[in-house]
């Protein structure tokens, strides 16, 4: 009954087999340290990715800090005077189109102002930026939100603007 257990060609399958064995070994642990070597790779690429995003997330928020501080300076916006104030921010975003609007907002969140036209009033008194400078009276990066004015989910920097006495007047935005 067990007689192919005998037989010569049982004998080579068993030695070939044992042959192979550690060949199969080698395969299975090769396959293994290259799919941690994979991982190991697609880990580090995930990591210098990220950190380029964030360092070219850096330099445009100091950009944008750098603009709106300067903005802050400026007499048409310091003034209030939308008609003014809408022109010059029109004449900047022209030459910055990396910013998807510039805008001065009232203290009580009403747009006055805008590089683009708007077709009926806009508040801001909801959005979290708006309230940040309100509160800390410094430059605030907000988080993605949906534009009111483009439609767009840009990354909102804000700055107070301060008059004369030090008190807070406007807030300008990009």
């Amino acid at each position: 009954m067990f007689t192919f257990l005998y037989g010569l060609r049982f004998r080579l399958f068993l030695l070939l087999g044992l042959a192979l064995l550690p060949l199969l070994g080698l395969t299975l642990r090769t396959a293994s340290a290259q799919r941690e070597l994979a991982a190991a790779q697609a880990k580090a690429e995930a990591l210098r990715m990220t950190r380029l995003v964030v360092s070219n997330q850096n330099t445009l928020t100091a950009g944008g800090h750098h603009l709106l501080t300067a903005l802050a300076q400026l007499p048409e916006i310091r003034s209030g005077d939308p008609a003014g104030c809408s022109a010059l921010l029109a004449e900047l975003l022209k030459q910055y189109p990396g910013y998807t609007n510039l805008g001065v907002a009232a203290l009580n969140g009403d747009l006055l102002c805008s590089a683009i036209p708007t077709s009926g009033p806009i508040n801001y008194a909801d959005r979290e930026w708006f309230q940040r400078v309100l509160q800390t009276r410094n430059f605030v990066v907000g988080e993605y939100v949906i534009g009111r004015i483009t439609g767009k989910a840009p990354l909102p920097l804000a700055y107070p603007v301060m008059n004369e006495a030090g008190e807070l007047n406007f807030v300008v935005f990009a």
